[in-house]
Parts: structure tokens; sequence; C-alpha cells
């Protein structure tokens, strides 16, 4: 998508829009949704009747279908946090809307520190790896064995992690920024918590397997999600307990997400956590859609906005009849997307004849299972082959 500026002036979408029911909740019916890709929430904010105007990276066609205006991000003001913010407010008062960030910006995300995280796991069987910030911690501690990772304090989508080696780095270029810290490598299986606080309560709305893969020398990118997953020992109370205390703590409201491993062991480790709805809220919504617990007009982009409103929050547990996956595919080499080649079924479509760079996503299969015997890992499989051919 080349043009910055979109308004969606077509009388189709005015409609409706327009013919969604009036709510005293929805402040101003108009909001401004701002992240890396906004498309999920668009569409979810969309069905809960607010006029959408969005913010990203991509452009892609079917975030430009929901959104009443649209500006694109240019990758300068992305890495200038104070210039990002400026734009943002702009708009704002332009569109005279409120402001929700749905992440995936690493200059203005607001993740919570890792003694913080460890604070709130005390005393529960929830733990957060081994954690060094600088030359002294290092060598003062007794841990610094095994395999590490390098992070950033501020990242998003696993776009700030990298293996880490001793052998071929010194700790001088580890530190080099303030940006950095390193972390013990936990291997295991990735899954994301889905979670939701109003400023009283703290609910945990769902569970996800998550997709991670390598890019050059980025090991952890964030690929998409499956669920609601429903993992055998998974500590719902003491994840519930972690929540929550992170959501006083910090004055969460709203949707956030807790990216945590379990190991070999069956231990379990927080990596993370985003304050601010994140990828896996797509499949999470998609069962609530699909089981029944959202009526026409309901989304989890409309429950964020009432959370934050300190409303109350009206959710039952997800049923266990359906599994979504979301599988974001990246292109394996330069090239030129070509609409007629995709799968069924994908969303954050680029615009055709769209020049995509080797490493940079095509777009996101989406996925849905009602059937225990749908072999749903082969139908990602081939969807994936399909969308890279169409590159």
């Amino acid at each position: 998508m080349q043009a910055e500026t979109v308004t969606n002036s077509s009388n189709d979408a005015k409609q409706a829009i327009d013919s969604q029911p009036q709510d005293s909740r929805i402040p101003g019916r108009s909001i401004v949704l701002v992240g890396a890709s906004v498309r999920w929430a668009a569409q979810s904010a969309r069905r809960a009747g607010y006029r959408v105007i969005g913010m990203d990276l991509f452009g892609d066609t079917d975030t430009l279908a929901v959104c009443e205006h649209f500006e694109q991000i240019p990758d300068e003001t992305a890495a200038d946090p104070e210039r990002l913010r400026a734009s943002i407010e702009q708009l704002s008062r332009r569109m005279k809307a409120d402001v929700k960030i749905v992440g995936g910006i690493a200059s203005i995300s607001s993740d919570i520190g890792i003694s913080d995280l460890i604070a709130a796991c005390e005393g529960g069987p929830i733990s957060v790896p081994p954690t060094l910030f600088d030359e002294i911690s290092i060598r003062q501690s007794p841990l610094f064995t095994g395999q590490w990772l390098i992070k950033k304090h501020r990242s998003a989508g696993g776009l700030g992690v990298q293996c880490w080696d001793p052998a071929n780095a010194s700790l001088v270029e580890a530190f080099e920024s303030h940006e950095n810290y390193l972390q013990q490598r936990v291997r295991g299986r990735s899954f994301g918590v889905v979670a939701i606080s109003n400023g009283c309560e703290t609910r945990i709305l769902g569970l996800s397997r998550s997709f991670r893969k390598r890019i050059g020398r980025l090991p952890f990118v964030y690929a998409g999600s499956i669920g609601p997953w429903f993992e055998p020992g998974f500590p719902h109370q003491a994840i519930q307990r972690v929540a929550d205390r992170l959501a006083r703590s910090h004055h969460l409201r709203g949707l956030f997400n807790l990216d945590l491993i379990r190991d070999r062991d069956n231990r379990w480790w927080l990596l993370e956590v985003n304050c601010r709805p994140s990828g896996s809220c797509e499949v999470i919504e998609r069962a609530a859609i699909h089981g029944g617990n959202f009526g026409e007009h309901q989304s989890l982009m409309r429950m964020h906005c009432d959370a934050i409103a300190g409303h109350p929050i009206e959710w039952n547990e997800l049923p266990s009849m359906s599994i979504h996956c979301k599988r974001i595919v990246y292109a394996k080499q330069d090239g030129r997307f070509q609409p007629n080649r995709a799968p069924a079924g994908i969303a954050d479509i680029p615009e055709s004849g769209t020049l995509i760079s080797a490493g940079q996503p095509i777009a996101t299969l989406l996925i849905d299972s009602f059937t225990p015997n749908d072999r749903i890992a082969r139908r990602v499989l081939n969807g994936c082959r399909q969308l890279q051919a169409a590159c």
C-alpha cells in the first residue's frame, strides 16, 4: 500500500456503520486504533458499532474496508516515539475520537518490567527466567550458565529478541545499549493468555498456543496463535492471581496479554506482559462468536473499551467445541503478491502486485475447526505453502 491516507466514503460503508444500534457506552461512536496492524481490532470494533479510524504500518485491503478513515505510518515515524505520539494526537484531535493502542510498535509499547513480573509471581508456581541487566550483575551471579537471550526492554512480536553467545560476544557488546538485558533461555511450548481488567475485577478470557518463527537473526518472531487451547495441568488459579496482581499494581484496564512457556518438566515461566490487546485476541474472539458467547453487536474490542470505562466484565467460559488458528505467513523470497494464487480464508491482504521482501509478512491464514477429527495442522501447512507460492 503506497498511499498514506485513505478515506472510505462509500455509501455502503456508511450505511453499515449507521445501522448499528446506539449505545451510550460507546464514547462518541468513533475510535482511533493504532498498531503495527490494526485489521483484527478494526473488524472487532466495527462489529460493535464503532466508526473506526485506523493507523498502522501496512494499510492492507481488508483493514481499509472497515476503516472510515485510514493513515499509514511511515517507517521513520514508527521508529521515533515522539514523532509517532505527535501524529497520533493530531489524528485524534482532528477526528475527535479516543485513541486505543493495539500493539506491535516497539517505540510506544508499554510492557511491564521484569522486577514487577517477579513480584507478581512471588509465592506461586509461576517463575520468571533468570534475568541480568548489567555486567556487575552477571559477574556476581552464580546462574550464568546455559543458553541466554538478549532482549530489548521495548519490543513487540519477538522482534527484539536474539540468541546471545558469550563465546562470540563480550559483555560490553551485550550492554552497549541500555535498552538491552539478558535472560536465560527456557525451552518449551509457548502460550499466550488473554486477560481483561476493569480496575476492580480481572478475568482470564482464554489460553492459546503461540507460533514462533526464525527470520534471519531473530529466532522467535510471532507467527500466530491457535486456540482456545485446553492444556492439561494449566495453572489457571495461579495465572489468575498473577494477572490480578499486575492489573492492580499497574492500574491496567482493558485487554492485556501474558506470554508464558511450559518447559519439559511441566514448569510454567512468565516471559512478559503486554499492556494492550494482543494478536491472540483474534482466536479467542472467533471462539466466542462461533460458540455463542457474543451476540450480534458484541466483540472483544467492545469489552476492551467497556473495561477501560470501568463497566462490569460480562464473560462466559469458552466452549470446547471449536478451535481457531491464526497463522501469519512470511515470504521466503522477494516477490509481488498475486491474490489469484492465494488460498481462501486469508486476512491482512496486501494490494495486488505489492512488493513483499523476504522475511516480511505476506498475509494471515484464518482456519476454523469444528470437528475433533479435523486435521487442522495439515490444513495450516497446505495453506502456508499456497500463500508463499502467491508471492
